[in-house]
């Protein structure tokens, strides 16, 4: 088959799906969605706040009693590795 020739039928067979697409659409329009954050009222956002805190006193006080320092919860770069993967070190040119 000829190139030009299968790049006609695609074509053609590709305005009849778009056309088949508008049509659907037309008949059943998409509901418009909200996009972006969801809205969180006053009292709800007090409840969050209120887990929160509750959370972070309790992670303090475990860190407190295995004798980490505070620090810990925020300074660590070990918060922030995978313990799942291995990072090599660079082989530098000395």
């Amino acid at each position: 088959m000829d190139i030009t020739k299968a790049l006609k039928v695609l074509y053609a067979e590709k305005k009849r799906v778009d056309l088949a697409i508008a049509s659907l659409e037309a008949k059943h329009p998409a509901s418009k969605k909200r996009r972006g954050r969801k809205f969180i009222g006053v009292e709800k956002r007090r409840l969050v706040a209120g887990r929160m805190k509750k959370y972070w006193a309790q992670r303090r006080a475990e860190l407190t009693s295995a004798g980490l320092p505070v620090s810990h919860l925020i300074d660590s770069p070990e918060r922030f590795r995978c313990s799942n993967v291995e990072i090599a070190e660079p082989n530098l040119p000395s």
